[in-house]
């Protein structure tokens, strides 16, 4: 029962990943999608924000390390973008350990940190996390 309610409500929500790594990138869609979400992928921090702003995401799950512009400065490029890509719960990846890299993401403005490997409990953790926010 609680799952059926879970998928419910999971339908609803837009997520947007964005990573430099495209099997990456459609791997961890895929495992959104399996939750029930609507996805929409995007190769990079620039690209993101474009995406951001058609898609209206509710949460974006966004690679810390990428070429270019990195997911802290995608975090900054979206608060400071003209667009209305509306106000999505912005979710770290990353590789790298410690108290250094979660404080980092922080200051950034990212909302959550999740490490890579992405395990299937954390997305539906940061999931549920969403749909409490946009419910409450």
């Amino acid at each position: 029962m609680e799952t059926q309610l879970r998928d419910a409500h999971a339908h609803r929500l837009r997520v947007l990943v964005i990573d430099d790594d495209s099997e990456v990138a459609a791997s961890l869609g895929f495992l959104v999608e399996i939750l029930g979400a609507k996805v929409a992928i995007a190769l990079g921090a620039a690209s993101g924000v474009k995406v951001a702003d058609e898609f209206k995401p509710d949460l974006a799950f966004v690679d810390l390390e990428m070429p270019g512009a990195d997911g802290c400065q995608f975090v900054r490029m979206l608060h400071e973008s003209p667009g209305d890509h509306g106000h999505p719960v912005c979710v770290c990846l990353t590789g790298r350990e410690g108290m250094l890299v979660e404080e980092r993401c922080r200051k950034a403005g990212f909302d959550g940190f999740v490490r890579k490997p992405v395990q299937m409990d954390a997305l539906e953790f940061m999931l549920a996390e969403c749909r409490r926010r946009l419910d409450g």
